[in-house]
This record gives C-alpha cells, structure tokens and sequence, in this order.
C-alpha cells in the first residue's frame, strides 16, 4: 500500500499493521524521519527511510535507522529490506 503523507499513514497504521514502511525522509506536513520515530513506537520495528542528500550519514537523527539513497535499485532495496529480515523470523 502507498500513502502520500505521514499523516496518511499514521491513518493507514491504525487500521492495519505494515510488515515494512519505506518512507521517504522529505514528506510534506510531518516529515519522514518523526513518521519512523512514530512507528517504532507502535512496535513497528521494519523501517527503511530513503533519502536524495548522500550525506545522510552526518545526519545524527538518522543514524538509529536503516536508510538508503535515492535513486537506488532493485538490488539495493533488496539488500536493506534483507537486513530488516531478522524482524519477520
């Protein structure tokens, strides 16, 4: 399922519970990295936030979740979501 707002999805997430959330760092209204933060309160511990700023890493918000910079293909998103994996066992 695809949202277009954090607050969409805070929505969505109160009906149902996703197995993985990609979220993009740059959402309009409550941004990306406060969505994660969110989730992971509700025990929704699979979260992937993508980015376009390479320098991501020196952004200390960031360094408690799994991220990967745009554009990325599938191989990548592959990898990171295997690196979350652990969670589905």
């Amino acid at each position: 399922m695809s949202v277009s707002s954090a607050e969409e999805a805070i929505r969505v997430v109160n009906m149902i519970t996703p197995t993985l959330a990609l979220i993009d760092i740059s959402l309009p209204g409550i941004d990306g990295i406060t969505l994660a933060e969110m989730l992971l309160k509700k025990n929704i511990t699979a979260v992937v936030l993508m980015t376009a700023d390479k320098s991501h890493a020196m952004n200390t918000a960031l360094k408690n979740h799994k991220v990967i910079c745009k554009p990325f293909n599938n191989d990548e998103l592959k990898e990171i979501v295997m690196q979350t994996s652990f969670i589905f066992d």
